[in-house]
């Protein structure tokens, strides 16, 4: 039940993720969230991590393409500072 309220809680403080296709082969996944501790950072990088293995599913292996990047966004809530995290993945045939 710890776990359900966490992940709800993360929910309610990021926005996303969402995905945008850069080129045929790479597209880049982004994602804003405004818990900024290290579990909230991490939960970011999860959530960008299965958005990319989503869009590979059935053309291989989601495999970063890309720095990750981390910059200031727009806040989701008042009062609430909030980063965005972005990386750009491919998809790569299974070996």
């Amino acid at each position: 039940m710890i776990y359900f309220s966490a992940a709800a809680i993360f929910i309610l403080a990021s926005s996303g993720p969402t995905l945008s296709q850069i080129d045929e082969a790479r597209f880049r996944v982004s994602i804003v969230y405004d818990d900024k501790s290290p579990r909230g950072h991490a939960n970011a990088q999860v959530s960008l991590m299965k958005m990319a293995a989503k869009q590979c599913k059935g053309r291989g292996k989601a495999v970063s393409d890309g720095p990750l990047e981390l910059n200031k966004a727009e806040p989701i809530r008042p009062g609430k500072e909030a980063l965005s995290l972005s990386e750009v993945y491919s998809c790569k045939p299974k070996e």
